[in-house]
């Protein structure tokens, strides 16, 4: 049993063969148009700190520190950031800032422990809260910044055993 598809068959079926065909070109160049162009999904948002159990210490290694220029000499925010990493914090990112008149350290409240750690770096240095989530702390530096004090312990006692810390340290320098 042979199939025979007669001329006047063709012509009736052809075009909508090339209809269909042409749809589906259409809709595969709108769906790959549509894929190309949209943007990507952006990935969920880390915790913002995790509860993490310490001795009764809370050392550099565990505070991430993001450190700006707020001075015009080029380059002075990657200076205090290697001189911080030097001492065993964690860096986050170094960036410029809106001039200071003296260096600033910012972070959840004035008297967290990740603050008052900074702070002891940097002992003439005004303090500001921001309630920030995440409890990294902010380091704002000016012209006047002329080095870190020799001796600064690297380490602060803390009451209770828990301390909130940032959960991925970011990595800028």
């Amino acid at each position: 049993m042979k199939l025979e598809i007669t001329e006047a068959q063709r012509h009736r079926v052809a075009p909508w063969v090339l209809g269909v065909l042409i749809a589906v070109f259409l809709g595969s160049a709108y769906w790959g148009y549509q894929a190309l162009f949209r943007p990507p999904d952006a990935p969920p948002p880390p915790p913002p700190c995790i509860v993490q159990t310490t001795s009764s210490e809370l050392s550099t290694t565990q505070v991430t520190v993001n450190v700006f220029n707020g001075g015009t000499k080029s380059g002075q925010a990657k200076v205090v950031a290697d001189a911080l990493a030097g001492q065993g914090f964690v860096i986050g990112y170094v960036d410029n800032a809106q001039p200071v008149s003296w260096v600033t350290v910012v972070g959840t409240a004035k008297d967290s422990p990740e603050v008052q750690l900074v702070a002891s770096f940097f002992p003439d240095a005004v303090l500001r809260a921001d309630e920030r989530e995440t409890h990294s702390v902010d380091v704002i530096v000016n012209n006047l910044w002329e080095g870190l004090p020799e001796g600064t312990p690297t380490t602060i006692s803390i009451d209770a055993g828990t301390v909130c810390l940032p959960s991925v340290p970011k990595t800028n320098p």
